[in-house]
């Protein structure tokens, strides 16, 4: 499968085994798009409606908030990267969460 000629070539996933107290990361992930890219620093976060995947971001401290600093400009894109990252999640875990609408 592939997105706008965008394809994940290569998934690697890392459930968090020793969540600390109020931690809402339960994997991190690491794709590579088209054997030429790779994207790490991803996260699945549970949030109120589920899981969603986070992306690396930079924070300003003087604003006290984080800023994405690459992600996917489609919902399909979006939706794509998330699906492949369940599916090797739940390869690990032999479950699937839910994931957030």
């Amino acid at each position: 499968m592939s997105v706008n000629g965008i394809q994940i070539t290569d998934v690697s996933v890392y459930p968090v085994k020793n969540k600390a107290k109020g931690s809402l990361v339960e994997a991190y992930a690491r794709i590579t798009l088209n054997d030429q890219l790779i994207m790490s620093g991803l996260r699945l976060v549970r949030g109120k409606k589920g899981l969603f995947l986070g992306f690396p971001q930079e924070y300003n401290k003087a604003e006290g908030k984080g800023y994405d600093i690459c992600f996917p400009i489609s919902i399909e894109l979006r939706m794509y990267m998330t699906q492949e990252i369940l599916r090797r999640l739940e390869s690990l875990t032999s479950k699937l969460p839910a994931v957030a609408a």
